[in-house]
């Protein structure tokens, strides 16, 4: 059956088509990861707003991460968007808003 795909399209034209479905799935893949506005369980995700301290930031890639220290103790690291880690130093304090275990918003106190 591959043989007569090869032959019938060329190994170019089976390339194309290979690249075009692995296209497909990322961009599916994407949206789906982006449109999921629902947790696993099927329930909605909900809204919190903590007070936190910016405790270290990095990048890995294009990624951009931040570590946020809760006022219990704990700790936890959630990817940003690159304008934000921008404006974001060590030592800030102020409200982190997530949606489920998303970041949302950082807005310092002043």
């Amino acid at each position: 059956m591959l043989e007569s795909l090869v032959s019938s399209m060329g190994l170019v034209g089976v390339l194309i088509v290979c690249l075009l479905a692995m296209l497909i799935l990322y961009v599916a893949a994407e949206l789906v990861k982006r449109l999921g506005s629902k947790s696993s369980s099927g329930t909605a995700e909900v809204e919190t707003k903590d007070h936190v301290s910016c405790t270290g930031k990095r990048v890995w890639g294009r990624t951009y991460y931040a570590t946020f220290q809760f006022s219990d103790g704990n700790r936890e690291e959630l990817v940003l968007p690159g304008e934000d880690f921008g404006l974001l130093a060590e030592g800030d304090e102020g409200t982190l808003t997530r949606l489920g275990g998303r970041y949302v918003h950082f807005e310092r106190d002043l």
